[in-house]
């Protein structure tokens, strides 16, 4: 009898820890920042593939930080895992942003190896129109569903912050983004502009 009971609260806290790893959706949350709720695995060979990753037992290790930091892994490769679930009776979608400007690549795969979206700085014309590194993600109604991204960046340090938005929310931010830096910028351009025309008409070398 004991040994049934031990049998039985082990099953039960398995099942909500596989819960607590899930992000739950209902189709009205604006903004999630995804980080916590990922796991991450740091492939130094690189040889791993999206068949791999998922029918290997990998030492997963779970994240609890909005933001984590691996230094340079020009080498490496960094696999990470999360589960988004969809408890509402509704299609729901949203959109993915990987929240770090200097991005080789990252590729995304659901848990049938079918490529979701790729962003980075290799395809500049999509993070142009973008407005930053992001894909769609479509979540059919009452579904639970586990992605698994590849992420490589040989060019700068490994930097992971994900941010799960609603597409208008996602559009509001980075036009927001875009016009504070479009004001500094043209507020630079008149600094150098003043400083030229004082140079020119005083021709002071101090200008």
């Amino acid at each position: 009898m004991k040994y049934f009971l031990f049998i039985f609260l082990f099953f039960i806290s398995s099942l909500w820890g596989v819960e607590s790893n899930s992000v739950v959706l209902s189709g009205s949350e604006e903004k999630i920042k995804l980080t916590p709720h990922i796991s991450y695995y740091l492939d130094k060979t690189s040889l791993l593939n999206q068949h791999t990753i998922s029918s290997k037992n990998l030492d997963f290790k779970q994240s609890n930080k909005e933001r984590i930091s691996f230094g340079h892994q020009h080498d490496s490769t960094l696999w990470i895992s999360f589960t988004l679930q969809n408890d509402s009776i509704k299609h729901i979608k949203y959109i993915l942003e990987y929240s770090y400007p200097i991005l080789y690549s990252f590729s995304l795969y659901d848990s049938n190896e079918e490529l979701i979206g790729s962003a980075g700085v290799l395809n500049i014309d999509k993070f142009k129109k973008n407005l930053g590194h992001m894909v769609n993600i479509n979540l059919p109604a009452k579904s639970s569903i586990t992605y698994y991204m590849k992420v490589e960046n040989p060019i700068s340090s490994m930097m992971v912050e994900l941010i799960l938005s609603d597409s208008d929310v996602y559009m509001s931010d980075k036009n927001k983004h875009w016009n504070i830096v479009s004001l500094l910028t043209g507020a630079m351009l008149i600094l150098v502009l003043y400083n030229l025309m004082i140079f020119f008409f005083t021709q002071d070398k101090a200008y």
